[in-house]
């Protein structure tokens, strides 16, 4: 008897077996298909009843994949043979009916599979490589041996999620017999980019074509868990942080991007939208279009920004290096905290770094409300570090954040020091109308002002030397003999250049005269001057 039963069940392999596999597209359930190593395979006999499926290893956690587009006809967590500690336990299963090229329905049983309810459930539509679920824990016997058991049946999915093993094998068919056992890994549409929740496109994936793609299309891809992106040759991708194509983002062109590593991880479990585009379109996608009006063609160099409404330039606060120091108005004093470094990027934004602390004007978290503040941060190539520059004429700028497209405006059109700097809509006021004034690094002396140009000798001929606002040091020097002499009293800034008292005893009866020279500490200038001295 036992040789009968097990000569049937020889005839019965080789007969099923003998099915020519079909000539069709289909995603690997599971990376391992079509390789058993050494688990279950197709039809092994157990106690009476006969494996219908085929076992193929995974670790727990691992991504099962939809085969084809189907529909959801089972989705249970307690189907008999599918639990995690013993065999005999119940536990999830999903069945999808699939269609062949033909048009024709088969079964497709997904066993040892946990699933988001909220996302499959009967009834529910998948896509050809939609990320269905992941491999559970699983213990036969004292034996860890995780793996996904997935049958086909070609006749129905009433009785096919009820058991792993069972008496009856009807309908039941060799998957790698029917599919066919390609060795391509879990494939994806030439037309459709991939994204994972997994860095190495495992875990939760799904497939999506040209389109823009809002937080609630997303299906089974949960908001900020996205790690892995495939863009195939011929599309693009504009991915976003923030839902409905706000916030920061990249231009992805063709390849594979692991989102841990790429842009500093600073896009990993952070896009909740994203467009894909055909060609290389998303390569030149602006949020703000450059043809829109007028941008302003500003020479790379260090600047001072004087307010229209206020007359008073932008500063970092207290002249603070650290960052998130914030930015306000105040009156010009030629310190590096109101010099600003432009540098102008490929898309026509600019960085504008402070030149006290080397750090860049930004709007701070990516902020995308009115009334956010800016501020100055270490350099992290993100677009709230970058502004448009729009020329509004006689000499005015407006600058607008490449992030946020609102513009840089001074708080309630204040005019008083102190006043901060923050975005706003953009609303053609004086508050966003701003100046360029060139710092001029040259070594220069713009002007000598003797007060009492004749004095007694042994009194102190007073000037005031205006110079460039990098000039660090100042000194006389006497015509007569190239003595250095004189008394520095202050120093202390005019406009955005530097203003020197300065005074010089005359130690003799005559006409006095003598040369002002001026360092920044790579080189000197010098200006004529003379004082008249009455005996």
């Amino acid at each position: 008897m036992k040789r009968i039963i097990s000569l049937a069940a020889v005839m019965l392999i080789l007969t099923v077996s003998a099915a020519p596999a079909l000539a069709m597209e289909f995603t690997k359930p599971v990376s391992s298909y079509p390789n058993t190593g050494g688990y279950f395979t197709w039809l092994t006999q157990t106690g009476g009843t006969y494996h219908v499926g085929m076992d193929f290893p995974a670790s727990a956690g691992t991504a099962v994949y939809s085969i084809r587009d189907g529909t959801v006809r089972v989705a249970r967590t307690n189907a008999t043979g599918y639990g995690r500690l013993n065999p005999s336990q119940p536990g999830p299963t999903i069945v999808i009916e699939h269609k062949d090229d033909n048009g024709k329905a088969f079964y497709a049983l997904y066993g040892h599979v946990s699933f988001d309810a909220n996302k499959i459930f009967v009834g529910a539509s998948v896509k050809k490589g939609d990320s269905i679920g992941q491999i559970i824990s699983f213990y036969n016997g004292n034996i860890y041996c995780p793996h996904l058991h997935f049958g086909i049946n070609t006749v129905s999915a009433s009785t096919v999620g009820n058991v792993a093993n069972r008496n009856n094998t009807s309908g039941f068919v060799n998957p790698v017999g029917f599919l066919g056992s390609s060795s391509v890994p879990p494939v994806q549409s030439s037309l459709n980019v991939r994204v994972a929740d997994d860095k190495n496109g495992g875990g939760t994936s799904r497939e999506f074509g040209v389109g823009n793609y809002v937080l609630s299309s997303f299906g089974t891809i949960k908001n900020d868990s996205i790690s892995y992106i495939h863009i195939p040759s011929g599309l693009s991708m504009v991915i976003f942080i923030h839902d409905n194509y706000e916030g920061d983002y990249r231009r992805l062109g063709a390849g594979t991007y692991n989102l841990e590593i790429v842009f500093e991880g600073g896009f990993n479990n952070s896009i909740s939208s994203f467009m894909v585009m055909n060609g290389n379109e998303a390569l030149s996608w602006e949020r703000i279009s450059p043809s829109a009006e007028p941008k302003a063609n500003i020479a790379n160099g260090t600047y001072y920004i004087q307010g229209k409404g206020s007359g008073r330039n932008i500063d970092v606060s207290y002249g603070g290096t650290a960052n998130g120091q914030s930015v306000w108005i105040y009156d010009a004093n030629g310190t590096t905290a109101q010099q600003w470094s432009f540098e102008r990027q490929a898309n026509g934004a600019y960085k504008i770094k402070a030149v006290h602390s080397g750090k860049l004007m930004e709007v701070r978290n990516s902020s995308l409300a009115n009334g956010a503040d800016v501020a100055q941060w270490s350099e992290a190539n993100i677009l709230t570090q970058q502004w448009y520059i729009y020329d509004k004429g006689n000499g005015w700028y407006e600058f607008v954040n490449a992030n946020s497209g609102k513009a840089l405006d001074v708080a309630g059109n204040g005019t008083a020091n102190g006043t901060n700097v923050w975005q706003y809509e953009r609303n053609n006021t004086d508050a966003q109308r701003f100046k360029l004034i060139k710092h001029d690094t040259n070594l220069k002396i713009y002007s000598i002002a003797v007060a009492n140009p004749t004095v007694k000798v042994g009194d102190y001929c007073w000037m005031t030397v205006v110079t460039g606002a990098d000039i660090n040091n100042i000194w006389i020097v006497n015509e007569t003999n190239g003595a250095t002499v004189y008394e520095l009293v202050r120093s202390y800034p005019v406009g955005n250049n530097k203003g020197w008292d300065i005074g010089w005893q005359l130690g003799r009866s005559g006409y006095r005269t003598g040369y002002v020279v001026a360092s920044n500490g790579s080189g000197t200038v010098r200006m004529a001057f003379n004082c008249t001295a009455l005996d």
